[in-house]
């Protein structure tokens, strides 16, 4: 049996165009990869209303074993 660890991920979100105007938005998950394809927009299911019909950028990933800590990591 395989164990996924958890992350917490920070996106980047909007393009330069939009000047000062950037977001970052911070979540976790287990599967990273699929969440990352859901806040692109180029699944059918959606990511964070924030993250929809804007260019991301992933800037941060950190790994953890349990999802107490990637909650309070989050928070």
């Amino acid at each position: 049996m395989i164990i996924l660890p958890y992350w917490v991920y920070m996106l980047l979100v909007g393009d330069t165009s939009h000047g000062m105007n950037r977001k970052i938005y911070t979540g976790y998950t287990r599967h990273l990869m699929s969440r990352i394809v859901q806040h692109s927009g180029l699944s059918n299911t959606k990511g964070a209303r924030i993250t929809r019909k804007q260019p991301i950028e992933l800037v941060y990933l950190e790994k953890f074993p349990s999802q107490k800590l990637v909650m309070q990591r989050e928070w």
